[in-house]
């Protein structure tokens, strides 16, 4: 018991500036003090069960110390590797979470510029779209309607919209997670998992906070972070296609479109080949539009909590609870 006693106090003057870690140490010497208390009382009560229980116990929460030292280290560790990541990605976080927060505010913000230069396409093709002109002639009167082609590329842009709306929706459920695991993973899920971890019908539940916890301060960021320097260094990679463009150039932000002016009273192909012309270019802009909606978006955020889904399952297991997380993959 000293030699623990005196273990948790290195251990908390060497992470003494980790808040987290502190917590952690408190609910350790929570534990201990209760387990001293059953133990005291098995040896008044002469209660040979409760003295084994108590040893049992003991035994577990040294598993759960060496647990939390290692995380502490990991996440030390992590925090000093994610910074020369930051450096290659072009971002200022300093931390895991911090890192993983910028990444996923970074798509989200290539994401909403890509709908807002469609919305404002599709805004300035149904000011064009709806002009017209009336023509009197000897008393008769009839319209004209030249610009009737600009309306039809309001469609495609519609079902953009939606599915970019999507994407957002997904990379901003990605951005409350990271969130979440920065401000509750340390102060609620930890200590509280070393806590329920001490007794064996609590140790399940131990467990699996424990591993959640872990899960979303650690992993989930990590993942986030190797999948947006993955999708980086595939669009910085200098390699071109067959009619010579880099991946940046196909699939790198789409710039926006400007729409020429229509005339009413062009009743002839004038004002087709302009909406062609139009269509044209958000052609060339496909790769750009598919690129950030189903991999900077979708894939991005379906990868990211299928990482965060395994973890917990694994590390669950290592902490002394099996959790079945196979509903939770299939909504994944």
């Amino acid at each position: 018991m000293k030699k623990l006693l005196i273990l948790l106090l290195f251990c908390s003057l060497a992470f003494a500036s980790s808040e987290w870690y502190s917590v952690s140490i408190l609910a350790i010497l929570t534990s201990i003090v209760i387990l001293i208390g059953i133990y005291v009382a098995g040896v008044a009560l002469d209660s040979n069960e409760m003295k084994f229980v108590s040893k049992e116990e003991f035994y577990q929460l040294l598993v759960t110390l060496v647990m939390v030292g290692t995380i502490a280290g990991s996440i030390a560790s992590f925090d000093n590797i994610s910074q020369s990541i930051a450096k290659d990605l072009g971002y200022s976080g300093k931390t895991t979470q911090a890192l993983a927060k910028e990444s996923v505010t970074n798509a989200f913000t290539n994401l909403a510029d890509t709908n807002e230069n469609l919305i404002e396409l599709s805004m300035d093709l149904g000011q064009e779209g709806s002009r017209s002109a009336f023509c009197s002639l000897q008393g008769v009167g009839f319209g004209l309607s030249g610009c009737g082609a600009f309306r039809a590329l309001n469609s495609p842009l519609f079902l953009g919209s939606n599915a970019i709306a999507i994407g957002l929706a997904e990379l901003e459920s990605l951005s409350i997670l990271v969130k979440i695991g920065a401000i509750s993973a340390t102060t609620i899920f930890l200590p509280a998992g070393i806590l329920l971890r001490l007794f064996k019908f609590t140790r399940a539940a131990g467990g699996f906070l424990i591993a959640l916890g872990i899960t979303l301060y650690l992993i989930l960021p990590l993942g986030i972070i190797f999948i947006d320097s993955t999708i980086t260094k595939f669009l910085k990679d200098p390699q071109t296609d067959p009619k010579g463009k880099t991946n940046l150039e196909k699939y790198g932000d789409a710039p926006g479109i400007s729409v020429s002016a229509c005339n009413p009273f062009w009743i002839d192909e004038t004002n087709l080949d302009k909406a062609e012309d139009i269509f044209d270019k958000m052609q060339q802009n496909i790769g750009a539009y598919v690129f950030s909606i189903l991999i900077r978006a979708t894939l991005f955020t379906v990868a990211s909590i299928l990482i965060m889904v395994m973890a917990i399952r694994y590390l669950s297991a290592l902490a002394g609870s099996e959790v079945d997380v196979t509903a939770i993959a299939k909504i994944a």
